[in-house]
């Protein structure tokens, strides 16, 4: 059955329903190795999935905004030719290496 949104698992594992208790709302869970409490974001995508405790969504949203924009200029300067090396100004960094650019 077609849902109409991606679901992302590395597995799953039926480990068998009851039908005698009512079950936990709101609770504290592990998921994943992480603590999820009532109220966090849980986001995922292609490359993985963050949880977000309720109380800083607010600036983890600031701050990925803030990031979007910066890959915008990002991609608007590397565009025109400018390497990222250039661009991140990683030249000493490469130099001390004994890096070169290719």
């Amino acid at each position: 059955m077609k849902i109409g949104f991606p679901i992302f698992f590395r597995g799953f594992c039926i480990q068998g329903t009851g039908k005698t208790g009512l079950g936990f709302i709101n609770h504290p869970t592990f998921f994943g190795g992480v603590m999820v409490n009532p109220g966090d974001l849980i986001l995922g995508d292609d490359d993985g999935m963050v949880v977000v405790d309720r109380t800083e969504c607010k600036t983890v949203l600031e701050k990925s905004i803030e990031r979007v924009e910066m890959e915008k200029k990002k991609s608007v300067q590397l565009a025109t030719g400018v390497s990222s090396v250039e661009f991140n100004k990683l030249g000493k960094v490469f130099e001390f290496l004994g890096l070169k650019e290719g």
